[in-house]
């Protein structure tokens, strides 16, 4: 466990800063803050399906950085923890490529790049690289987040329509 600690510690050295902005590997002390914004994303309707459980976080966050289910990580600025984003392998998919799952800031850090940090983040990963990474977007309801994905390079490559949901799908390749 030492170990560990001492290995993120040394990974978290090499993380994106920016005066006060840095992105870094999600901890066990960040699974409150990870719950309620996974709430707030389902209340806001970002996102669908389960709330992780606190049993499941810890699962996650543990395995770091060669993960079990995915990476996850959350976005400082000064003090204060603003956003998280969690992806992971796409096993729907046959082209092997990653997903972002979750992505979410908190409302009053919107629109000042925090977003744009964590997906580049994700972005970094070498299998993200090789494979290309997808996103699903409730087309009513995350605009804003759609946005930004294609002025991010992705393309829209399918909608997903459900009697409850309309996503569009996007795709970043880096080939």
């Amino acid at each position: 466990m030492l170990l560990r600690a001492i290995f993120l510690k040394f990974l978290n050295l090499f993380v994106k800063k920016d005066n006060d902005v840095f992105v870094r590997f999600a901890k066990l002390e960040d699974i409150i803050f990870i719950k309620k914004c996974i709430q707030r994303g389902h209340e806001e309707k970002h996102f669908f399906g389960k709330i992780f459980s606190e049993e499941l976080l810890k699962e996650i966050i543990s395995s770091l950085p060669k993960p079990k289910q995915g990476w996850m990580y959350v976005c400082e600025k000064g003090n204060n923890k603003v956003g998280f984003i969690y992806y992971g392998l796409n096993a729907s998919r046959t082209d092997n490529c990653l997903e972002i799952n979750m992505l979410y800031i908190n409302e009053k850090f919107r629109n000042i790049g925090m977003a744009t940090r964590l997906i580049q983040k994700c972005e970094e990963n070498p299998l993200v690289r090789n494979y290309g990474v997808i996103t699903r977007c409730e087309k009513k309801y995350s605009q804003e987040a759609i946005k930004l994905f294609l002025k991010l390079g992705y393309n829209k490559i399918d909608e997903e329509i459900t009697p409850k949901y309309h996503f569009e799908v996007l795709k970043k390749e880096f080939k």
